[in-house]
């Protein structure tokens, strides 16, 4: 289980839980269409804006000090940049179990979004 102590980032980052609550909200909603735009530029063979897609992401999730999500997204970054590969599709799957498992912790701390 990925630890994320909610009420630590919200002091970090000067929020209350219930500012920080608004925020997730829109992080996930935007992450919930990241995946399918990835697969749809992957097929595309376009490297570079799946290196964009991932370097926003990356961003989002760092600001939000969720860690592992901001390194997986950074290592796709990395790949896009050098030209991906097929087997970029086949990395997604794992981007998209941690945001599941983030979320999860998410909502067992404020319930359902």
């Amino acid at each position: 289980m990925t630890e994320y102590d909610i009420e630590a980032v919200a002091e970090e980052l000067m929020f209350t839980t219930s500012e920080l609550q608004e925020i997730f909200e829109i992080y996930f909603d935007e992450a919930v269409h990241l995946l399918p735009d990835c697969y749809a530029v992957l097929e595309r063979q376009d490297y570079m804006e799946f290196s964009k897609i991932m370097h926003g992401f990356k961003g989002a999730s760092a600001n939000l000090r969720m860690k592992k999500l901001a390194q997986l997204a950074e290592e796709l970054e990395k790949r896009g940049k050098a030209g991906g590969g097929a087997e970029m599709a086949l990395e997604l799957p794992l981007l998209e179990k941690e945001i599941d498992v983030v979320r999860d912790c998410i909502e067992a701390f404020y319930g359902k979004f």
